[in-house]
């Protein structure tokens, strides 16, 4: 029943990610549809009929397993499969005999459906065990490590003292693509259905991980992206040889660790009109960002500076392609584990990250060194790791190893960038002289006053959807679109009042065929109550026609039987009074 078009239509018109039969209990009540009204015939079929449809169904069940290889399921599950098929036959044969036995037979069958139910969630239970097996919650939502970050949540909450409306606080190392809402944070990352799929290549192009379609993480994120998109806290629950030297460590305990960024942007704020032409590409994410940076502030700011690296080992194999020294093609042979090292010695102290993309090559490790810390690299996902700070004059040393069957012949990009903060602390202090002051935050609207030097643009940090409306002054103000995902607002010189409403698309064409539903729903009750009464009261009447002479004969006797009584009571008076003249006259 995989279906895809039916995975796209009760998936809201989008593809489901992974995950089909979305629309499976559908199906599910069709079946059992179908079989309420075979159960109501089975009187209508001849004892041959339903021995034949048995005899057909447990041939079928060998020939089926013998031919479809996908089927996963222990050798004695086609055995049970015949052997209450043929149970079911023998209970359909005796629902055909006498009134009293049916009612023991089909308390016999309810118990070999149950008996089936539980057999096959039993065996359905043990085989998802051995074979995809249960994870465990110690680290997800229970243990210490969990119960700290909430703690410290909290103890975030405590030291805005109510001073920021909005602010983003994002977990690392992440557990689940859904951290933030995993442990009630306001965050960045984001895996849902309904996100708008225009917002994920933007998001992909500035090194995010993503799944191109509907999710997002916090995984590749450099601080001036931290900054630009409000997250002001970093909890990171496992330590590491990082350093970092730009966010200050604002609370702790053995499990977790906080970090406050002295540069996060407000959700929103005035700057140049050149972000209205951005577009973001694929390929080198740093430069992507300094594109960013360079359209937000109207100026151009190198926000991320390339390194040149050398080739350590591996040099006969390896080789630079690009005019950048970021495209590597490597040629070797067959049948070894081949290690190729790349170093780079830093210019300047500050951030450093390294970007990716071994384009599909099986990789056996990636492993960087800075400065004689390690730091673990993803050798399966493409996008930016982060090195912390690090002093000017390091080195960092990259070691890849391709497994012994990869391909002879190849190509990968490596990139490796340092963050200039000045120019960091430069486009903070901008936008903060042109930041959007909250009023009040709700989960569905938010008012403030922005304040603009200049003429220009308002940008928000919120994903594009299609259902945000805007106002400015109270006027509605039309939204434009940044590279299908970041919102842009014109605005003019001066100080302004902002708000904003999220109604999701095709809620009240929603809610009005749930209501006309509900309507005709109750319509359909009324008039079904109203129909039955009067039928009721209609064959009442008929009934009371039919017999007119038995309620003439019923009213008859009633009257005589009085008449009786009063010619009885009439006798028995007149005796009386006979008695007691005799009486008088003795």
């Amino acid at each position: 029943f995989d279906f895809n078009v039916f995975n796209f239509v009760w998936h809201g018109m989008h593809y489901p990610n992974q995950l089909p039969h979305r629309f499976s209990f559908v199906v599910v009540f069709f079946i059992l549809t179908l079989a309420y009204e075979a159960m109501r015939s089975v009187s209508d079929f001849s004892r041959m009929e339903i021995g034949l449809v048995g005899l057909a169904l447990s041939l079928a069940v060998p020939v089926v397993t013998a031919l479809v290889e996908d089927i996963k399921a222990p050798s004695w599950v086609p055995w049970a499969t015949i052997f209450f098929i043929l149970m079911y036959v023998l209970s359909f044969l005796s629902l055909r005999t006498r009134k009293t036995r049916r009612r023991l037979m089909t308390s016999v069958l309810f118990s070999i459906m149950l008996f089936e139910i539980i057999l096959s969630a039993i065996s359905g239970i043990s085989w998802l065990d051995n074979n995809e097996y249960y994870g465990s919650r110690e680290g997800y939502t229970v243990g210490e490590v969990p119960s700290s970050i909430r703690q410290a949540a909290t103890k975030i909450d405590e030291l805005e003292n109510g001073n920021s409306l909005f602010y983003r606080t994002e977990v690392k190392p992440h557990k689940t693509s859904n951290d933030p809402a995993l442990y009630g944070l306001q965050g960045f990352s984001l895996f849902a259905s309904t996100s708008p799929e225009s917002a994920v290549p933007f998001f992909k192009n500035l090194g995010y991980q993503n799944n191109g379609i509907n999710s997002y993480q916090y995984r590749g994120s450099t601080l001036f992206c931290d900054s630009l998109f409000s997250i002001r806290y970093v909890i990171e629950r496992e330590d590491t040889e990082l350093i970092d030297n730009e966010r200050p460590v604002v609370l702790g305990n053995q499990s977790v660790t906080v970090y406050e960024n002295p540069y996060a942007f407000p959700l929103a704020f005035a700057c140049s009109s050149n972000i209205t032409s951005y577009r973001s590409s694929y390929g080198n994410p740093f430069k992507t960002q300094n594109e960013l940076s360079k359209a937000i502030s109207g100026e151009k700011y190198v926000m991320f500076r390339l390194l040149e690296p050398t080739i350590e080992l591996g040099g006969g194999e390896l080789s630079a392609t690009s005019q950048d020294q970021t495209l590597f093609h490597f040629s070797r042979a067959s049948g070894g584990i081949s290690t190729y090292e790349l170093l780079w010695i830093t210019k300047r102290s500050g951030p450093h990250y390294l970007n990716v993309d071994f384009r599909g090559h099986a990789i056996n490790r990636v492993e960087a060194d800075v400065d004689g810390r390690r730091v673990s690299v993803d050798k399966g996902k493409k996008g930016i790791t982060e090195l912390g700070s690090v002093e000017k004059g390091a080195s960092i040393r990259l070691t890849i190893k391709l497994e012994s069957d990869a391909k002879t012949e190849g190509e990968f990009v490596v990139h490796c960038a340092s963050l200039d903060t000045e120019h960091l602390k430069e486009i903070s202090r901008r936008v903060e002289a042109n930041r959007f002051t909250l009023s009040s935050f709700y989960e569905d609207r938010f008012f403030g006053i922005i304040r603009a030097e200049q003429d220009g643009h308002i940008l928000l940090s919120i994903p594009y959807d299609p259902g945000w409306s805007a106002k400015i002054n109270g006027e509605p103000v039309e939204i434009e679109v940044i590279d299908g995902a970041l919102m842009t607002l014109p605005v003019k010189q001066g100080e302004h009042t902002l708000s904003m409403n999220f109604v999701p698309v095709g809620f009240f064409i929603g809610l009005y065929i749930s209501v006309g539903a509900l309507a005709i729903l109750i319509i359909l009750l009324i008039t079904t109550l109203v129909l039955y009464y009067r039928k009721k009261a209609k064959n009442d009447a008929i009934t009371n026609s039919n017999h007119p002479e038995e309620e003439e004969r019923l009213e008859d006797d009633f009257f005589q039987e009085l008449i009786a009584q009063k010619a009885e009571m009439t006798a028995k008076i007149a005796v009386l009074r006979e008695d007691k003249e005799e009486e008088q006259h003795i």
